[in-house]
């Protein structure tokens, strides 16, 4: 049979045998995902669904000795033929004639392709539809896509896909960079990558580069002297390096991510992960005879949301305890979110200068909290109760305010793991029962830190970026009330009673810090927040043993303290700015209101200018949830305060719940523009231009409260 009859017949049959190629990017390798630092270092690449790192890139990006290389192994005659070369074809089967076996095929490029990308038994008529796949590639798709597609899909050793990814894992080296040397070596792998490969058998690979070198000098197609040059190389083959930098960090961009890969810039600043990863293992080194095994931090960058820093534990490899993130476990977060609650007290109209009772309190319910100290220290003010830490204020406060909405406004923080609703957690949830993440706490703080705007946290750098948790941006509380909390978080007299006048917790910048531990010890946190970012530390145990007896100053706190020093040296703090609804007062020390005589004892103190005039009222600003009466009144939104609609989120799911407090909810009415809302919790939508919300008592049918918005594009 002439070569020309059986290339007529493989023609026939590849315009009537059913296509099984798509078009495009189908000829393209699925690419691994490999991650860098937001400097564009690598921390880790992953496998592709197939099992390979598979990094594909343009023809344009690879060495045009690669090209030559692989065309002078594979494929001389690959831009003369239409995916089969008769002539080599014809000269194969001579010679498996006369050996009596198959000792050539003869196979194009793209027929090496097409076999690449639907394996068949290497059987005769396996060979026949191969052929006809590759002149139905060869159809369908230009030379330079073939070409490409090749270079990408080969196998050069173990699961190592593509030129790319083989110049990266032998050389170190972008395919683009690949001297002819190198590309010579790489060029002859693809014939059997068993055989081949360099790591494991360097002398076959060397003699089938010098069988290449020779290939390329017969053709023609490279002069003497770069031949003689590629020759005396002398090649340095490193066994692949493996990237395992931010192990948890980049386990989470990869869960979060979604299908795909390809190279990802993540937010993560690689120098600052390695210094403050190895902080955190010098510092469990010091606590390791305090029964502490395991600690996590994570940095934010406030403005933006960034992740900067992640340890999840102190030894990924460390079996189960190295392998729990400890910046994404569910636990127990004492103290440390009675900040929120503080926040949601400081926009009903208390200041960090009224006064509460420390002293033995048993609510209705019969919870009766203690003191970390298991003191009491009298009628203090609410700065000397948060800086400190007293439970029994923190519970007279929740239970004040509601802890519905003390609830929710933990919720607003981004505290998404509270998820059983208020009544599951009660008033002890201003002592941190309930459990949260070390991650939902950063964004928490990180929303105080920009005066009530949360946002989640970003994890990369692309156009459409990994973020955690999937939730819209939204003002968590008003900037005059969060600004109150970091005034007392950052004042380090006012934690003296309780953390001494030069704790862990004392920088030479500022910085709002709060700790937190649990009444067993098996938790203990600390965090803190600049304008600029935030940084979280736990400590404790992965499977809930008690600590001994360690705080927050002594357990997490130096650490804290370093880990704070070391973020200041690239990112200086600068100070926080007071909201212009805030006013600088002297007040009473006695009563928390303008002082009633000449000669009492005053403080200055930053009061909220639409609750100024209640300073002249007589007698102390006294919180106590058994006589206090909450004020009837819009609680959200805030009067003029400003929405913008979001361009990415359709317009009908474009809304908000309003809140009241002071009034029974079965009695609530609410009317937008005039128009009455059908619910008592309604949806108030979104739509550009001013308008105004009224609060009406349903019974008595008079206006309670009325607010006004505006809605921007």
């Amino acid at each position: 049979m002439k070569p020309g009859f059986g290339l007529a017949v493989l023609g026939l049959w590849g315009l009537l045998a059913p296509a099984t190629m798509a078009r495009g990017d189908g000829l393209q390798p699925q690419a691994s995902l490999s991650l860098t630092d937001r400097y564009g270092n690598p921390l880790r690449s992953f496998l592709s669904p197939q099992g390979t790192l598979s990094i594909p890139v343009p023809l344009a990006q690879i060495s045009p000795w690669m090209v030559l290389a692989t065309l002078a192994a594979e494929d001389k005659r690959f831009w003369d033929h239409h995916g089969i070369d008769t002539a080599a074809l014809g000269r194969a089967i001579g010679q498996n004639l006369a050996r009596g076996k198959v000792v050539s095929g003869a196979s194009t490029l793209t027929q090496q392709l097409a076999r690449n990308l639907e394996p068949r038994p290497r059987t005769f008529w396996g060979k026949i539809k191969e052929a006809t796949e590759a002149l139905r590639l060869e159809r369908r798709h230009s030379k330079t896509e073939i070409l490409e597609a090749y270079l990408n899909r080969s196998s050069y050793g173990d699961t190592v896909e593509g030129v790319e990814a083989a110049s990266e894992s032998y050389f170190g080296v972008r395919a683009s960079d690949l001297s002819l040397a190198q590309a010579a070596l790489l060029a002859g792998i693809p014939k059997g990558p068993d055989q081949y490969e360099p790591l494991r058998h360097r002398a076959r690979a060397r003699q089938r580069q010098a069988w290449i070198f020779s290939r390329l000098e017969a053709e023609g197609w490279v002069d003497a002297e770069s031949l003689a040059l590629a020759r005396s190389e002398r090649l340095v083959i490193r066994e692949p390096k493996v990237e395992f930098e931010a192990p948890h960090f980049c386990d989470a961009v990869r869960r979060w991510h979604g299908p795909g890969g390809g190279e990802v810039r993540t937010t993560l600043d690689g120098p600052l992960q390695r210094d403050l990863d190895a902080l955190l293992k010098s510092h469990l080194s010091r606590l390791e005879n305090e029964h502490v095994d395991e600690a996590a931090l994570v940095v934010l960058d406030n403005q933006s949301g960034d992740v900067l820093a992640w340890v999840g534990s102190q030894d990924y490899f460390k079996g189960e305890a190295g392998q729990v993130d400890g910046v994404l476990a569910r636990r127990q977060p004492g103290s440390a979110t009675k900040p929120f609650i503080y926040a949601l007290a400081f926009s009903r109209g208390f200041s960090p200068a009224t006064l509460v009772d420390d002293e033995p309190y048993t609510n209705a319910g019969g919870f009766s909290p203690r003191n970390y100290d298991r003191k009491f220290h009298g009628r203090i003010s609410l700065r000397q109760a948060l800086a400190c830490s007293y439970n029994i204020p923190a519970v007279k406060v929740i239970e004040t305010v509601g802890v519905d909405d003390a609830y929710w406004a933990d919720r607003r923080f981004g505290l998404l793991s509270l998820d059983k609703g208020s009544d599951h957690y009660g008033p002890g949830l201003a002592l941190g029962d309930g459990e949260v993440t070390l991650l939902e706490l950063a964004t928490g703080y990180a929303a105080l830190g920009r005066l009530g705007l949360w946002r989640p946290a970003r994890l990369t750098l692309e156009d459409d970026p990994v973020e955690w948790p999937h939730a819209p941006r939204r003002r968590a509380m008003d900037e005059d009330s969060c600004f109150q909390v970091l005034d007392v978080l950052r004042d380090n007299q006012a934690r003296q009673a309780a953390f001494g006048a030069d704790s862990m917790l004392r920088l030479p910048f500022g910085v709002a810090v709060k700790t937190g531990t649990t009444k067993d010890y098996r938790d203990n946190w600390c965090v803190g927040v600049t304008p600029e970012w935030t940084l979280a530390v736990w400590a404790g145990n992965p499977k809930g043993e008690s600590m001994r007896r360690i705080s927050g100053v002594t357990g997490t706190g130096p650490l804290f303290h370093d880990a704070a020093m070391r973020i200041a040296q690239d990112r200086p703090p600068t100070e926080f700015q007071p909201p212009d609804g805030l006013q600088h007062e002297t007040l009473a020390i006695a009563t928390g209101r303008t002082p009633a005589q000449a000669g009492e004892a005053t403080v200055e103190d930053w009061v909220q200018s639409r609750f100024e005039a209640d300073l002249s009222l007589p007698g102390p600003s006294l919180l106590d949830p058994r006589h206090l009466k909450a004020q009837e009144r819009i609680d959200f939104p805030r009067d003029k305060q400003v929405f913008v609609l979001d361009p990415q989120v359709l317009a009908q799911d474009q809304a908000f719940h309003p809140r009241a407090v002071g009034v029974e909810k079965d009695r609530v009415r609410w009317t937008l523009d005039g128009t009455a809302l059908n619910s008592r919790s309604p949806w108030v939508p979104l739509s550009k231009g001013e308008h105004s919300l009224a609060l009406w008592d349903a019974d008595q049918k008079i206006r309670v409260d009325q607010v006004h918005f505006l809605v921007l594009e």
